[in-house]
């Protein structure tokens, strides 16, 4: 009989430390989960890195320089892969011709520079830029999908467009917007 009552407290026992483990815990794992998985969302478009194929933006697409007169007019998309990320995040397209980088002109782009030129795009989906192009003689400005919300922001606000800076100002920019805790 005491071999009894001790077998029923000790399932008691565990069915308590199990509930209180499912009630406290388990919650908090999938919270951490989530929270996880957002992050690593956010880090993969600041790294400009595609979460289901690992592209890059820069593997994902061909770009050529168009020249006049010896001055860049611009950028020319000459390949694309269709589920990389700069077709995922813009929609470009093959014989896309690039010509506004977030309203500024590629051809204002740093004394022809092509490389600078094509530096910016494949950054402009981390920068929440847009770009605009001519596609079968209309110009378009192609959108990014709606940003997702940033941890620790109020509910609906959006990360704002930043404008093309220099390499130097942009460091200076994230040192000045660490967090200090």
């Amino acid at each position: 009989m005491r071999a009894v009552f001790g077998l029923a407290g000790l399932l008691i026992t565990l069915g308590i430390i199990v509930w209180i483990l499912k009630a406290a815990i388990l919650p908090y794992n999938q919270t951490v989960i989530k929270e996880g998985n957002k992050a690593k969302e956010q880090a993969a478009l600041i790294a400009g890195r595609d979460l289901e194929t690992g592209l890059t933006n820069q593997k994902s697409i061909t770009l050529n320089e168009e020249m006049h007169a010896g001055h860049l007019q611009s950028i020319l998309v000459t390949d694309i892969i269709p589920n990389g990320p700069m077709a995922k995040n813009f929609g470009l397209l093959r014989n896309d011709s690039i010509v506004l980088i977030n309203d500024t002109k590629v051809r204002d782009i740093s004394n022809d520079d092509p490389e600078l030129a094509k530096a910016w795009i494949y950054e402009a989906s981390q920068r929440m830029w847009t770009l605009t192009v001519i596609r079968d003689g209309q110009q378009l400005t192609l959108p990014l999908p709606k940003p997702k919300p940033v941890a620790g922001a109020p509910p609906g606000a959006q990360p704002q467009p930043q404008s093309p800076s220099s390499p130097l100002q942009n460091q200076l920019d994230s040192i000045q917007k660490v967090p200090l805790h």
